[in-house]
Order: structure tokens, then C-alpha cells, then sequence
């Protein structure tokens, strides 16, 4: 890492710091104003909820009163009338236990603005802020942190209706032993977050995605288009994350952690610097039990403005550089630049499908490799599920690069071939569409001699290849090209 970017990220790091000094003396200095119905909870008795709702002239004059008033066990309702600028409230109660703050926009949608320098909300231990129908939180066009920020012990919940729009970082951050759930909504319209996680940034804690969109959200120097997972769990079983862009992992990128995926959709999201256009898999392990991986791209920027030929990129869906990625069920669909793209780390397809993606031409050669899955390196174990119906002019369904190492074992499944089955069967075809022969339409491997599979290998058909230390080794019904 450059001095620069340590740099810059250190002084991200004194300004946070600066802003929260300053919110908590404004906090101080305010003059309360009087609470409207509900009543104060025992702090020692946290089944005895009570529910207050909080008046005040502003919107800010409602969250100084909550600062200097809150008490333990209370759920606390803010009723937003009118689009207002807010200048940052720490929300941090010293001593006090279960505090939920609930944000609800009345008659029509209103739209809370960042007013100061600073994340909009900071969300300490044993507080709860939710966002509910009608609240937007806009960002500052000149604030580089992340518009919420949920600290170790401190719980999120956007619901349906609910939206964070327009900001300069990351939408929401999570750090270690904190809890965002998803369940509606969308976070969309990020536009630098140089540290990765246009929408979604997690250092570590828990996100649960139900339902809602991230969309539209762009890192300027990062990866991660929509969400960024350094540490902790990302569960999927909703919604979609679309429409993003980073330099890898337009949709997801995965250094740590671990995402499980169990519906939903990562689609239509682009890597510009060519790997990875939906999950880009760096270390920790991704999970995929339903949901789709769909119409991503992968493409180099300033390139790729036609078709998907003009350049190419390498795992349109998924690209494998570390950790390992499990499918269970599901499908990776109608991505250019080739569904799945292993260079280490391992792949392991359990269930599911990798169905109709297209590997990408080289501008020059007019060449492309590996449809379904383009293996360059690491370890790809096809115990179940199928392969079918995707395109390229080597291996159509699977290419195998011999020289970069790693093994490839098919102990069940299917990889079709266009032989068996021209409709549905994995196809090498070239730049025209003209289907080739003897390319592998299911299977390619780049040895000598020359290893491939042409027609289906269906599951009680194995194969295996492994290149360990310069000595290639392999088995089951191949056709040997000597």
C-alpha cells in the first residue's frame, strides 16, 4: 500500500474524530425541549418497554432532546414533517441500555440532509435506529465518510420505503459485533468510496439483506461496487444488488468474511478493470444455496462499448482469486466475459446451474475461453448440478489452463456438449457464431497432449486432470489429442 493512500486514509480517521468532539458539545449546549406522551422505563427491567414520542420544533431540536433525555428500555418515535437539514447527532447514551429511535416520514416522502461535514448518524452500543416508510437520508456532495456509521453493539434497520441516496462514500458502515437488517428499501447513489463498499462497507458484524435494493453505487478508486465484506456475515435472502460498478467486484467483492446467499439477485453490475462484474471472491468464502448471479460484465474501461467481443474479461459472474465459493443451488446466468473464472482458491458446485454466459473475444485473436468456468488456477470439484448452454471458441463449457497448476475433479454432474444436445449442449463457436470443432464444447484442457470432451459427460461419467509441479496427471473419458 502507497504512503499516499495510508495518508489519506489517516486523515479520514482525524476528521471522524474532530466531527464527533464537535456533535457532542452541540448535544451539550442544546436546551431540551419537553417529550410528547409515553413514559420513562425502569433501566433495570428491559421487558417493560415503553414508547415515547418525541416533539420539538426541528428535527434537530427533536434529537438534542433525545440526547440529553434518553433512558434505558424506551423506543423512541420521530415523526419527520417536512424535508429538514440535520446537523449530525452522536447517538451515544452513556449507561443506558435497549434505545430504539424509529425515523418515520409523515403524508409524504421526507428527506433528512446532511448539513455538516460528517456521517449523518453514528449508532453506538445498545441503540437502535430505524428508518421506516417516507425517510430519506441525502448526503453532502463534500463529505468523504460513510453516511451511517453502526458501531460495535449498535443494531440498523432500514424497512420498505426507506432510502439512502446521493452520498460520497460508503452508504452504510459496519464494524465488528454490530447488526444491519435489510428489509426493504435501497441504498444507491454512491460515487467515491475509495476504500471499496459503495453501498455497503463491512469491517465486521452482521448484515442480513431481506428484501431492497443497493443500486447505482460507484467506487471511484475501490472494489465493490455495492457491497464490500472485509469481515463478518452477510446473509442473503432477498432483494438485489444491481447495477454497481468497481474496479473488481462490480457487485460484491469478498476479501474476508463470509456471504451466504440464499436468494436474490447480483445482477447487472460491471468491473471495470475486467474480473469479477458480480462477486469478486478474495479471501473468505461465499456460499450460494438459491438465488441468481445474472447479465454482469467484466469489462476494461473505455472499452467493451459493442458487443461483447470489442474486449475481453474474465469471470463476468464470479471471479475466484481466494477463499473458497460453494454452489449449492441456484443459478450463475447470462453473464458476458464468462460465468465463473478460477485463478486460485477453491470452487466447489455442490448443485445448481452455470447456464447461458458467453466468454468474452480477445480484440486481436478473436479468441475466448472458458464459458461456464475458465480455470486458471486452484482446485474445481463438480460433485452435482449441471453446466450447459454457454459459449466460447475453447471449452465451451469448462477450459482448463494446464501451465497455471491446480486440479480439476468431476465426480458427479453434468457438463453438456453441443454434440449430444445442439439446443441446450455447451458449444465452442467463434466470433461469428460459426460452431468449431474439436474445440471442447463441454471440456477443454490446455495440455500435451491436448485433453477434451465433446459430446455430454453426464453424472456417472468422471473426470480428472491435476498439473502439480510441471508433471500433468489425469483420468476417465477424455479424447487425447497426441
Amino acid at each position: 500500500m502507497s504512503c499516499g493512500i495510508l495518508y489519506y486514509r489517516n486523515m479520514k480517521k482525524m476528521l471522524f474524530g474532530l466531527v464527533c468532539i464537535v456533535i457532542l458539545l452541540l448535544a451539550a449546549c442544546s436546551n431540551p425541549a419537553a417529550p410528547t406522551g409515553g413514559s420513562n422505563a425502569n433501566d433495570n427491567d428491559s421487558s417493560d418497554i415503553s414508547d415515547v414520542l418525541v416533539s420539538g420544533a426541528t428535527l434537530g431540536a427533536k434529537f438534542n432532546w433525545l440526547i440529553a433525555n434518553a433512558e434505558s428500555n424506551t423506543s423512541y418515535t420521530i415523526e419527520v414533517t417536512a424535508d429538514d437539514y440535520i446537523v449530525p447527532p452522536y447517538l451515544s447514551f452513556s449507561d443506558k441500555k435497549n434505545i430504539t429511535i424509529s425515523l418515520n416520514g409523515i403524508d409524504s416522502e421526507r428527506t433528512i440532509i446532511l448539513a455538516t461535514a460528517g456521517p449523518m448518524f453514528l449508532i453506538s452500543a445498545n441503540v437502535t435506529l430505524i428508518l421506516n416508510s417516507n425517510i430519506t437520508l441525502r448526503g453532502s456532495q463534500n463529505t468523504y465518510l460513510p453516511l451511517v456509521q453502526v458501531q460495535k453493539g449498535g443494531s440498523f434497520v432500514i424497512n420498505e420505503g426507506a432510502k439512502i441516496i446521493n452520498y460520497q462514500d460508503s452508504g452504510v458502515i459496519l464494524y465488528s459485533g454490530s447488526t444491519f437488517t435489510m428489509n426493504g428499501g435501497e441504498i444507491s447513489g454512491g460515487r467515491f468510496s475509495s476504500d471499496g463498499g459503495g453501498g455497503v462497507y463491512m469491517a465486521g458484524g452482521a448484515f442480513t439483506m431481506n428484501g431492497g435494493d443497493i443500486s447505482g453505487n460507484a467506487t471511484k478508486y475501490g472494489n465493490g461496487g455495492g457491497v464490500y465484506l472485509a469481515d463478518g456475515i452477510f446473509t442473503m435472502n432477498g432483494g438485489e444488488i444491481f447495477n454497481n460498478s468497481a474496479n473488481y467486484g462490480g457487485g460484491v467483492y469478498l476479501a474476508g468474511g463470509t456471504f451466504i446467499m440464499n436468494k436474490g439477485k447480483i445482477s447487472g453490475n460491471t468491473s471495470n478493470y475486467q474480473q469479477g462484474g458480480g462477486v469478486y471472491v478474495a479471501g473468505g468464502n461465499f456460499m450460494m444455496n438459491a438465488g441468481e448471479i445474472t447479465g454482469n460484465t467484466a469489462v476494461r474501461a473505455g472499452y467493451n462499448t459493442g458487443p461483447p467481443w470489442d474486449y475481453t474479461g474474465f469471470g463476468g459472474g464470479v471471479y475466484i482469486a481466494g477463499g473458497t465459493f460453494t454452489l449449492n443451488g441456484g443459478g450463475i446466468s447470462g453473464n458476458t466475459q464468462g460465468g465463473v473464472f478460477l485463478s486460485d482458491g477453491k470452487f466447489t458446485m455442490n448443485g445448481g446451474e452455470i447456464k447461458g454466459n458467453i466468454a468474452g473475444f480477445y480484440s486481436l485473436s478473436n479468441l475466448s475461453y472458458g464459458g461456464g468456468v475458465y480455470m486458471y488456477g486452484g482446485i474445481f470439484i463438480l460433485n452435482d448440478g449441471e453446466i450447459s448452454d454457454n459459449t466460447a471458441y475453447y471449452g465451451g463449457g469448462v477450459y482448463i489452463r494446464y501451465m497455471s497448476g491446480g486440479s480439476f475433479t468431476k465426480a458427479g454432474g453434468t457438463i453438456t456438449g453441443y454434440v449430444s444436445d445442439p439446443i441446450n449442449g455447451n458449444a465452442s463457436k467463434d466470433i461469428t457464431g460459426v460452431v468449431q470443432s474439436n474445440m471442447g464444447h463441454a471440456v477443454y484442457v490446455n495440455n500435451t497432449p491436448v485433453l477434451r470432451r465433446e459430446d455430454t459427460a453426464g453424472p456417472d461419467t468422471d473426470l480428472f486432470f491435476e498439473y502439480n509441479n510441471g508433471t500433468p496427471a489425469w483420468s476417465g473419458d477424455w479424447t487425447v489429442d497426441e
